[in-house]
């Protein structure tokens, strides 16, 4: 059984070996939900926003518009660009997603 002794190791080896290097779809949606919530809140506090907006991706948690804008801009100023692409997509503006894939992404 998932409690709360389990979850912390869990989150700790998310946010170790990264987010998309972690199997964990052998457990419930809920509780991957959880893990990679509580992995994002670890990471924004480390600093590492990218890491953490893809933990909150892999938790199927949708963020308003209001917090993803300024994790676009940050994204571009980092060159980033393919994130700030993903993120501009996923808040309904192609054509940003598409200028910013033509002109600043590698082929």
């Amino acid at each position: 059984m998932i409690n709360e002794a389990t979850i912390g190791p869990l989150v700790k080896t998310v946010i170790a070996r990264g987010v998309d290097n972690v199997d964990v779809s052998m457990l419930p949606r809920e509780v991957q939900d959880i893990i990679f919530t509580r992995a994002s809140d670890e990471l924004f506090r480390q600093g590492k926003k990218i890491e953490a907006l893809a933990a909150l991706e892999r938790g199927h948690f949708n963020l308003p518009e209001h917090v993803l804008m300024p994790i676009a801009e940050y994204c571009m100023i980092t060159n980033k660009y393919e994130v700030a692409a993903k993120i501009h997509e996923r808040l309904g503006n192609p054509t940003m997603a598409a200028f910013l894939r033509a002109n600043f992404t590698k082929r």
